[in-house]
């Protein structure tokens, strides 16, 4: 049965914080503030905070759809499961919420905070440290939900379900769910009623499936340095058939954005044809029953998505999943699909790489199943691998590469197949029915056995840099909240800076233009902060490094160097100019380049 309360005052707060409405800047939380008074921090004007208990929260007029609902969601704190939460806005990483500051008992301030998703997933004393709710509205009364496993598992595991949760939030439902129960289809049918999207067909015609697609092609009017045409998200899009008692549920991605509706096209057929094959696979050739395959983004740059599906399947007899296991690497730039002999020369150096452990074990089976191969074994593997065919191939193993910000990864599944006597691998009992190895190795360790495409290569090296500074959470007017990372990497044998971007938002990675101009050997970084430097306005990037010449008596004597990133509407940019200026004059702190930026720049 559903928990019903009656919360009309907080949750028409809450609804015009979520929609946008000015008439109530509200929040509400399971703690009675009693009576506000004073500046409630970023809540607005006291004034328009309604409290529990106080009927002036009372006049605003919501009207919801009969049969319809409104989405909301919370947190509560393990330590205390009094308080509660409520979330304003959920992206892929991270999670904002209100929340009473009772430094001042007396005062108490509604104030917002934003946290890493992956703060929400920590665990404190092996406990969880956050609860997470969600609940629907109907206009009156509130009722919480109880969140199927698979929904639980889409929040806490899968960063692109969180986004199309989080756009869902404060929105009518596109449904009631069933009794008092809500799934992750129900949030995805959800999102796709929103975005306009038409569901998919079954693959039977009894249209059973539930999905989500489409998304919004206008995305930001500015972009970061890749230029805006290049640009895209990514929406999942579910696909469900069923056979009897038998249900085969997939998800898998399509992206919105980018310049060239053509290759926008090619893109989304090639991801949805690969992964539908692969789930006629698991019905026709691999006689899987109860099949549930979901995706992850590895990798989202201006060049290159990198897409990992996992899942699993049942076969009659056999206790232990058969585990499903396949990527997808797409060409943003074409629509071209890419395979691992598109990206390094398959050759007895590359396989010797695995044979004497330079790749580094990530999972699975490891050294043991390495063992089962030689060289030339290897070789034809991986000449074969990234082809979904080999799923449906009986006995050998098959390979799937997945590429990330710096590693490139190679998947190496071992199985049993169902269904075979003739194998006497096949699994039976508790056996598993197939287990995978999981190998990574790093761009900057591949440099010369990297063949084919020169763009692909030269992004998948720009990012592979050794973290010297990372800052999470930074909020670029322009663009929203990024995670900067400063990295440090050999160019023909000088320590170069070099800064990357992350949208905390979409995943979606840029590169900062590079400090080509500079030819000294980097020490150090000295201080990094985020500030608006030139008074527009907009927050930019300041730099003091450490380096040194390594010419000279004095070639070793480290000497400081500002950089300076500029954000504009459309990226970053840096003043050459200006930094000689200023790297003839004396500084030591950021403080000291903001004065001297005013003082030459203008």
């Amino acid at each position: 049965m559903f928990r019903k309360t009656l919360v009309v005052i907080v949750c028409m707060a809450l609804l015009s914080s979520l929609i946008g409405c000015n008439a109530v800047d509200s929040f509400f939380s399971s703690k009675d503030p009693g009576s506000v008074t004073g500046d409630a921090g970023n809540a607005g004007d006291p004034a328009d905070i309604a409290v529990p208990g106080d009927e002036s929260g009372n006049d605003t007029d919501i009207e919801i759809p009969e049969s319809e609902y409104l989405l909301l969601m919370r947190i509560s704190p393990g330590s205390d499961a009094g308080e509660s939460f409520d979330v304003l806005e959920l992206t892929e990483y991270a999670v904002t919420y209100r929340y009473y500051d009772y430094s001042d008992p007396e005062n108490p301030e509604l104030k917002e905070k934003t946290i890493p998703f992956e703060e929400v997933l920590a665990k404190e004393n092996g406990v969880d440290k956050y609860r997470i709710s969600i609940y629907l509205f109907d206009g009156v009364n509130e009722f919480e939900m109880e969140l199927t496993g698979d929904l639980e598992e889409k929040i806490r595991n899968y960063p692109e379900f969180r986004k199309t949760l989080g756009t869902v939030l404060g929105k009518p439902f596109s449904r009631p769910p069933s009794g008092d129960v809500i799934t992750s289809e129900d949030i995805n049918v959800s999102a796709q009623k929103n975005t306009g999207s038409a569901p998919e067909e079954d693959g039977d015609g009894s249209g059973n499936n539930d999905g989500t697609g489409g998304g919004d092609d206008e995305g930001n009017d500015g972009s970061l340095p890749t230029g805006p045409d290049q640009k895209y998200e990514v929406l999942g899009t579910v696909y469900i058939e069923t056979h009897g008692s038998s249900r085969y549920r997939l998800e898998y991605p399509q992206i919105s954005g980018l310049g060239d509706e053509a290759i926008r096209s090619s893109i989304n057929s090639i991801i949805k044809e690969e992964a539908l094959k692969v789930l006629t696979y698991c019905m026709e050739d691999l006689a899987l029953t109860n099949v549930n395959i979901d995706y992850h983004i590895t990798r989202k740059s201006p060049a290159l998505l990198s897409i990992e599906y996992q899942g699993t399947g049942e076969i009659a007899g056999v206790q232990q999943p058969y585990n499903l296991y396949f990527t997808s690497n797409i060409d943003t730039r074409t629509g071209d699909k890419i395979r691992l002999k598109d990206i390094v020369e398959i050759s007895d150096k590359f396989t010797g790489r695995f044979l004497d452990s330079r790749f580094m074990a990530v999972g699975g089976l490891q050294a043991e199943a390495l063992g089962q191969l030689d060289n030339q074994t290897l070789k034809e593997l991986f000449t074969e691998a990234d082809s979904v065919d080999n799923i449906a191939a009986s006995g050998k193993p098959y390979v799937f590469s997945y590429f990330t910000t710096n590693c490139l990864g190679i998947s190496i599944t071992f199985r049993r197949d169902p269904g075979d006597p003739s194998d006497s691998g096949q699994a039976t009992g508790d056996q598993a029915a197939s287990e995978r190895a999981v190998f990574e190795i790093r761009y900057m360790d591949l440099e010369d056995e990297m063949a084919g495409d020169d763009d692909i290569r030269e992004e998948l090296l720009s990012t592979d840099v050794t973290e010297v500074a990372v800052l999470d959470g930074i909020d670029f007017e322009g663009f929203g909240q990024m995670k900067l990372t400063v990295g440090k990497y050999k160019d023909n044998g000088i320590m170069k800076l070099k800064l990357l971007l992350e949208d905390r938002s979409n995943g979606y990675i840029y590169i900062l233009p590079e400090l080509t101009d500079i030819q000294w050997n980097l020490r150090n970084l000295a201080l990094l902060e985020v500030l608006d430097a030139n008074d527009d306005g907009l927050s930019d990037i300041v730099i003091i490094a450490h380096y040194v010449t390594g010419v000279g008596e004095e070639g070793m004597s480290p000497f400081s160097a500002a950089h300076i990133y500029f954000q504009e509407r459309h990226g970053f940019v840096r003043d050459t100019e200006l930094e000689q200026k200023i790297n003839k004059d004396e500084f030591a702190t950021t403080e000291d380049v903001v004065k001297l930026i005013r003082k030459y720049g203008t």
